[in-house]
């Protein structure tokens, strides 16, 4: 039982604010977000405390080992600031407070089940859980146009990314006879198995996991859905669906393909190279702060999928210290923007002029988080880019790193520009921006996260390296 701690914890969660948004009057309906935030603490605190419980169940098919539970660690944070995030944002749910909670628990319980699970069939439920709830999360603000457009660019690019991940599974059980994470393995290292079947169906797989990782070509949804959602659900695909498709992707390359990594390591290659170009490039213009976050989410993509170019430990590690990072970093950067979004009609870049004279401490918050995502030190993301980029270097791949080098002095400039008009410029509008307290709190914890990891990497990279290992 204590193997599934993380999902016992987040199935009563979900009944608990079930039965709760049925009993409680409306003007109560603020204790929802409260009951959804300490589900997920206790959650948490469960994982932590049950640690050393590894395992696996159902005859192998579900697995509890260092890298699932750090995942897990992961997602249950990514909920925990949500559910405080979407407080602040719950004016503008006129479509209903709980319902959007409970859909926030059961994808982060789809995130859970997929990122311990050994079967490709329970992989792909746990993937489409996170989807079905993404679907109706995206376009909740059923008044707003922009909502409903986003809603029904993702179901329609959703259901292209299903159709191919379904493809990969089928033509992979086509040539092992088996959906199992090490009979599919065993098949590829046996020179009797189709193994060209088998690279195709890995390749489908992944095309679908690069649809929501939002990796070129297959990025077109990013850029409208991200501007069309509410701040909370740009949020959301910001940090924990990137988070999900990564850990999940981790798993099955590592744990099936990773014989096949010098055959398909140029692919990589060049698709990171594309996506780090267009992204940075597309993002320069963009006078809209959630679709610019949108590129910049495409941008920190292709930086992460350098770690996939290493085949240790070493380099796995590399990538969930880069989540880590981002995770924090971005968690800090969305808090600012969704309090804004409550006092302004729009999401445009230019309502951040003059933002130090509204709050200081909104402007310092984002100031660190846009310092981060440059790579700037002694911030996190500094050290999580210089990792990824010795991973690309020491797998011969210096082209990649020089480009990836460039590209993190191009951002530089959308998001340094950010940093101008929050401290040079002046405000339209000087009144003061009331920060709830949890907020606050919330802020304080993100940034300090951000700078803590910056200055004292090693134990955190020491603790990802651990839970890597698991994979090989």
């Amino acid at each position: 039982m204590f193997l599934m701690i993380t999902e016992i914890f987040l199935i009563a969660t979900l009944f608990i604010v079930l039965f709760s948004d049925l009993l409680l009057s409306k003007n109560k309906r603020s204790l929802l977000g409260i009951l959804t935030a300490l589900g997920f603490l206790l959650a948490l605190v469960a994982q932590i405390f049950f640690w050393n419980e590894s395992g696996s169940l159902f005859e192998g098919m579900y697995v509890q080992d260092e890298f699932s539970k750090l995942a897990k660690v992961l997602f249950l944070i990514i909920g925990f600031f949500l559910s405080l995030m979407i407080r602040t944002y719950a004016t503008k749910l006129v479509g209903g407070q709980g319902e959007f909670y409970l859909l926030l628990i059961a994808a982060i319980i789809g995130m859970s089940f997929g990122v311990s699970s050994t079967n490709l069939l329970l992989i792909f439920i746990g993937l489409e859980i996170i989807t079905f709830s993404s679907y109706i999360m995206t376009s909740y603000l059923k008044h707003a146009r922009a909502s409903i457009e986003a809603g029904i660019k993702y179901l329609i690019f959703g259901a292209i990314s299903t159709a191919f991940g379904l493809l990969g599974m089928s033509l992979i059980y086509g040539g092992s006879a088996s959906l199992d994470i090490l009979t599919i393995k065993n098949a590829l290292l046996s020179s009797g198995s189709d193994q060209t079947l088998l690279i195709v169906g890995f390749l489908f797989i992944f095309i679908s996991l690069t649809f929501k990782m939002a990796i070129v070509p297959f990025q077109v949804w990013a850029p409208d859905v991200y501007e069309g959602s509410p701040t909370p659900v740009t949020a959301f695909f910001s940090i924990a669906s990137k988070t999900a498709a990564i850990t999940i992707f981790l798993r099955i390359f590592y744990e099936i393909f990773l014989p096949i990594q010098n055959q398909i390591s140029i692919i990589f290659a060049v698709i990171i190279a594309a996506t780090l170009v267009y992204a940075n490039f597309a993002a320069i213009p963009q006078k809209n702060i959630k679709r610019l976050f949108g590129f910049s989410s495409m941008s920190h993509a292709g930086f992460i999928l350098m770690g996939f170019l290493a085949s240790d430990a070493i380099g796995v590690g590399f990538v969930l210290f880069y989540l880590f990072s981002l995770i924090a970093t971005n968690l800090a950067a969305f808090f600012v923007l969704s309090l804004l979004a409550n006092h302004s009609e729009n999401d445009r870049v230019i309502e951040y002029e003059g933002l130090k004279e509204k709050s200081p401490m909104l402007a310092t918050c984002l100031f660190v988080s846009l310092l981060s995502l440059t790579g700037i030190p002694p911030t996190s993301g500094f050290v999580a880019k210089l990792l990824v980029l010795y991973s690309a270097v020491n797998e011969g791949f210096l082209w990649l790193a020089v480009i990836g080098i460039f590209m993190a002095i191009l951002s530089a400039y959308y998001y340094l520009s950010i940093v101008g008009k929050m401290f040079l410029e002046k405000p339209k509008d000087t009144s003061p921006i009331n920060i709830p307290l949890s907020t606050q709190i919330s802020l304080y914890l993100t940034v300090g996260f951000v700078v803590i990891l910056g200055v004292v990497p090693g134990p955190f990279i020491h603790l990802c390296q651990q839970a890597a290992t698991s994979l090989f």
